[in-house]
């Protein structure tokens, strides 16, 4: 199976976090610069709401712009840049700066300024049927007509609240009529005292009356308590005008005329007619009269410019050459990324591919050598333990080799004597008496005692050397293997002394203990020409600690790191009889780990030696 290379997966890998990395910083920068943007935007269309707003007003209420002067403009936009208005066709009808230089070609509106179709983004003031609401033309009362109507309105509701503890407002139509509401309702005009109230006399009298009315006129006046339920005659005609233009425009339009329409004496006429439920092409009916109505009474649409104004921007973001920008930043970030990473990857795969090259070499048996430490600490330390592994490899394949080659030795010469000799009595050389087969029988039990190491020494290697503790007293133990080695003592001139102190009970198996020790006690006493082997045990709460010290020749520094090594003797001139075959002191050291102890020599050329063994109580 095909797997990607280190260096293609890390590239791979920091490349889409790169990736990810910068989108999320572009779209968190993009995103608050945005936000940054539309707030300024906010701020500066609100102050260009209120400019426009206040000049929507003016066209609203005004039928030119003539009569707005530059001083006037700057009070209306102050704090705000230059201020220019013109018609349609740019052609400047006022400006806050007039000795300024001429608007240029490109220069782009803030608004058009038009009290028969406002700005809905920038108009604050109701809208009446999508007309600003203070375009009221013929219907807007006079400011005598208003000073009258007030008067009877605040008469009326100080006469209204002798009445009863209710709630009396006074509100204004676009137009400035004023009119009372009780509770949120118009005055109960059928209950006498109402109506009383709202007939009071001695007030002023106002001219009413127009086309299709029939109000009780006494010399062209009627009572003055009409001024609060009956329009004037300027609401009047402005009715009966806006009607027949309406209804004009449906003729035209071939549409059928409303079924229900409000009365022409209405004081809410206009509302009430624009609140109608209509199809579409009453309204653009209605629409198109109210228009034609208000076309002399309002200015004519005005285009509003001014200075910095962000409004003249296409959208309140970022521009289209501001992402390119940042795109165009984000791939240069990427390209350096990818850059610096395969530099990094490249730097960490070339040790690997050294490594791996060995690693191959290795497998081939060809000569090892040392693989340089470089790149990254991690990729040096793992090196370093190559090289160690590599070394400790070549170390255990000469053991195995110099151990193949001990163990041919150590079996070629019994082999060897036992065939020798069995050829001399198949020759007729030698005769079978017993001497010669108590010879043969020797050099047999020497091949079994190697054979049987050998496979102790396999168990351990492969961890299957298995230990039997049970409940024994180590004193018992030491005694039988001190009576066992005391004639080989004896005849080697020594000494051979036990000492014992403290309890000496413990869980190990007796069998196993028993060869340990006697492999100790046998190799003291094969080593010692002369003097004394003590064996001494010692209790503690703990453990059992062992020792055996003689009082041979000893075993140099350098050599004694290796006396737990296989087939290894402290004197190379030895030959298997009276150097034995190397591995004592090897299975005894597996047999005390077997028990869950730990073995140590120390030794002094020329003082002797010492082994000293950690048994635990406890298995």
């Amino acid at each position: 199976m095909s797997r990607r290379s280190l260096r293609t997966r890390l590239v791979v890998l920091s490349v889409a976090l790169v990736t990810c990395a910068i989108a999320t910083t572009a779209t968190i920068v993009s995103l608050s610069t945005t936000a940054s943007i539309q707030q300024r935007y906010r701020q500066d269309i609100g102050s260009d709401a209120e400019i426009y707003n206040t000049l929507l007003g003016y066209a609203a209420t005004h039928p030119s712009w003539s009569t707005l002067t530059p001083a006037q403009l700057q009070k209306i936009g102050s704090g705000a840049g230059q201020i220019t208005i013109t018609d349609t066709k740019r052609h400047v009808l006022v400006t806050t700066e007039p000795d300024s230089p001429p608007l240029s070609r490109d220069a782009r509106s803030a608004a058009t300024v038009d009290a028969l179709a406002p700005d809905a983004t920038l108009s604050r003031s109701p809208q009446l049927g999508g007309i600003d609401d203070r375009a009221q033309g013929p219907f807007l009362l006079s400011a005598a007509e208003r000073r009258h109507i007030d008067e009877a309105a605040a008469k009326a509701k100080e006469c209204m609240t002798q009445l009863g503890s209710v709630e009396i407002s006074v509100s204004r139509y676009a137009n400035g009529r004023t009119h009372l509401t009780v509770n949120g309702g118009a005055p109960p005009i059928k209950d006498s005292a109402w109506r009383d109230c709202l007939y009071l006399s001695k007030l002023p009298p106002i001219l009413v009356g127009g086309t299709g009315t029939t109000p009780p006129v006494t010399g062209g006046l009627v009572a003055p308590s009409d001024a609060l339920t009956i329009p004037t005659r300027r609401e009047i005609d402005a009715a009966v005008q806006l009607t027949s233009l309406f209804q004009s425009c449906l003729r035209t339009a071939h549409q059928p005329m409303l079924r229900a329409y409000p009365s022409i004496k209405q004081i809410d006429f206009l509302p009430a007619l624009v609140q109608l439920k209509m199809n579409a092409p009453a309204e653009t009916c209605l629409g198109s009269a109210r228009r034609i109505q208000l076309a002399t009474y309002v200015a004519p649409p005005a285009m509003l410019f001014i200075s910095g104004s962000v409004a003249t921007e296409l959208r309140p973001g970022l521009s289209s050459s501001d992402i390119q920008r940042i795109v165009l930043a984000a791939t240069a970030i990427l390209l350096i990324a990818v850059v610096a990473v395969l530099l990094a990857a490249s730097g960490i795969s070339r040790p690997l591919r050294t490594l791996t090259g060995a690693v191959d070499r290795m497998r081939r048996g060809e000569q090892q050598l040392p693989v340089p430490a470089t790149g990254t600490k991690e990729v040096a330390t793992l090196t370093a333990a190559f090289n160690d592994m590599s070394a400790e490899l070549v170390r255990a394949e000469a053991r195995r080799k110099e151990m193949i080659s001990d163990v041919a030795h150590e079996l070629r010469t019994p082999l060897g004597n036992v065939r020798g000799w069995l050829e001399a009595v198949q020759d007729g050389l030698a005769t079978p008496d017993p001497p010669l087969i108590a010879s043969l029988l020797d050099e047999s039990r020497l091949l079994q005692s190697i054979i049987d190491d050998l496979q102790v020494l396999a168990l351990a290697d492969t961890d299957r050397l298995v230990v039997h503790p049970e409940p024994i007293d180590l004193g018992d133990v030491l005694e039988q293997v001190v009576a066992a080695q005391r004639l080989n003592a004896t005849a080697k001139g020594l000494r051979l002394e036990l000492v014992r102190g403290g309890d000496l009970s413990c869980s190990a198996d007796p069998g196993r203990v028993r060869q340990a020790i006697g492999n100790l006690v046998t190799n003291a006493i094969r080593y010692t020409d002369g003097g004394t082997v003590t064996i001494t045990a010692d209790g503690t709460q703990s453990d059992i600690l062992l020792t055996v010290a003689d009082t041979g020749p000893g075993i140099s520094p350098e050599d004694l790191p290796h006396v737990f090594d296989r087939f290894w003797r402290a004197e190379k001139s030895r030959d298997r009889r009276s150097g034995g075959s190397g591995l004592g002191l090897a299975i005894t050291q597996h047999l005390v780990l077997a028990h869950g102890g730990r073995i140590q020599a120390r030794s002094e050329l020329g003082r002797g030696t010492t082994i000293s063994v950690h048994l635990p109580r406890q298995q």
